[in-house]
């Protein structure tokens, strides 16, 4: 009797175990729409020439989500930014451009107001993976055009400079950093997982995270992840100016995200990066002998939704 007791004492123990497993994932209703704003405020710190460099960045994306379809693989979903902002500051200038000020005479927040409130697609698993992105860039390239007849290297820049902070790359990068966050099985409180992302908004990235499910408060699911960052392993390689640049970088990330119970989506959370190591400019002509550029960045980003 004691015996079958212990069986009975056992087997109940596992169950409420396996009960008080939670499974986390996106759950959203097709024909709703939901909304996220990010915030990311960074500062970057380089040494040029023997003189130290500060230049503070700020970018905000409003967008809103509308979900088409559901099916087994996940959702299809109709995207908007509804608004858009970069503020830029650095010594001896300091500018602001935004969707808000069309009228504005700079080119960049013309092509912001271009670019909101025109719809491109998005297909996102049920465990938050990006799997497609359609017409945004289509979206961006055609704000450009509509600026009328601008030299080829200004438009080129503009591209540049709107690809980098909302073009297909960076728009990846920031849902992957806000939603690829799920387990693929139910955790209990204290079970821990990993994620892997790749990230391209200006310079290739590699992220792994390992996430932690912290438990419930209210409406909400509690996640918070550590993480490393570094570019691949032969460095990230761009082109500025008409001269290639490459960058050897290394850093860590953390998050704190609050989760909808019944949708799966984030109502709130930060993350926090700090990345640091040098950028190299190839010799050219302006250049013979290249430079090296000692250089350290770091970013916060906050995100809220409803």
């Amino acid at each position: 009797m004691k015996n079958l007791l212990c069986v009975l004492v056992c087997l109940v123990g596992l169950q409420l175990a396996q009960a008080q497993k939670t499974e986390l994932g996106l759950n959203l209703e097709v024909g709703h729409s939901y909304t996220t704003q990010s915030v990311s405020v960074g500062t970057i710190s380089q040494e040029m020439m023997g003189q130290d460099i500060q230049i503070d960045l700020e970018v905000v994306a409003a967008m809103s989500f509308k979900v088409l379809e559901e099916s087994a693989a996940g959702y299809k979903l109709d995207v908007q930014y509804t608004s858009m902002v970069m503020k830029m500051k650095m010594p001896q200038m300091e500018k602001t451009f935004s969707s808000e000020t069309p009228e504005a005479a700079d080119p960049l927040s013309g092509m912001l107001a271009k670019m909101t409130d025109k719809s491109f697609q998005l297909v996102l698993s049920k465990k938050g993976e990006v799997l497609g992105v359609k017409d945004l860039d289509v979206l961006m390239n055609e704000a450009i055009d509509a600026l009328g007849d601008l030299p080829e290297a200004q438009k080129q820049q503009l591209q540049k400079q709107l690809g980098d902070s909302y073009g297909e790359n960076a728009f990846r990068g920031n849902m992957g950093s806000m939603l690829t966050i799920f387990p693929a099985k139910p955790v209990a409180v204290g079970e821990s997982w990993s994620s892997e992302l790749k990230l391209d908004a200006g310079m290739a990235m590699n992220l792994a995270m390992t996430y932690t499910y912290d438990g419930e408060q209210g409406d909400y699911y509690l996640v918070s992840g550590q993480g490393s960052l570094s570019t691949p392993e032969l460095g990230a390689t761009v082109e500025s100016n008409g001269m290639a640049m490459s960058f050897e970088m290394t850093g860590s990330m953390s998050s704190h995200l609050k989760i909808d119970k019944k949708t799966g989506w984030v109502m709130a959370g930060t993350a926090e990066q700090t990345i640091d190591g040098k950028a190299t400019i190839a010799g050219n002509d302006q250049m013979p002998e290249g430079m090296e550029i000692p250089m350290k960045m770091k970013t916060t980003t906050s995100y809220t939704g409803h």
